[in-house]
């Protein structure tokens, strides 16, 4: 069966076949369903219906539409938020730095969050990541979280300045 022109981007159109739209119950949305969407085991089942508006792009999770990740564009700086953020681009900020921007960065709450990180020089932030929907530079993070073990393990093997330290 095939699907309806017009439908919302997303990977689900690989696998999900019978995809249309259809007013919501209050007319003011769309929502989405499919008549054959296939789980892991083979089985074919019509999916959930989900509204139009709740994400930029859908996937099939075990004949379940689900939010799906937009696709980014290339040559990105490195970072874990490419696992979890998508629709990202690099744009020129209006103070002359480059911006990262991504339309779709993963959240806690189960959703997605747009979120913008200004690039500020060269190599000033090495690994941007995803922090509940925000992106975030993790190289002070990483910086804090080693110092903090260099300076406890400093302290570990200090003995004490009265000498009770050095029992045998």
């Amino acid at each position: 069966m095939p699907n309806e022109e017009g439908i919302p981007p997303g990977t689900y159109l690989e696998s999900c076949n019978g995809c249309g739209l259809a007013p919501d119950v209050d007319g003011t949305g769309k929502m989405l369903q499919c008549s054959q969407c296939p789980k892991p085991c083979g089985a074919v089942v019509r999916s959930n219906v989900v509204r139009v508006d709740e994400c930029e792009a859908f996937g099939n999770n075990a004949g379940k539409l689900v939010c799906d990740t937009p696709s980014s564009e290339e040559d990105l700086p490195g970072g874990s938020y490419l696992g979890s953020c998508g629709g990202c681009r690099l744009t020129d900020g209006a103070d002359g730095n480059t911006v990262l921007s991504c339309s779709a960065c993963k959240n806690t709450k189960g959703g997605t969050d747009e979120s913008n990180f200004t690039i500020l020089s060269e190599g000033a932030c090495k690994v941007i990541g995803n922090d509940d929907g925000k992106l975030v530079c993790e190289d002070k993070i990483e910086e804090e979280a080693e110092f903090e073990e260099e300076h406890a393990t400093e302290s570990s093997s200090t003995a004490p300045p009265d000498g009770s330290g050095d029992e045998l």
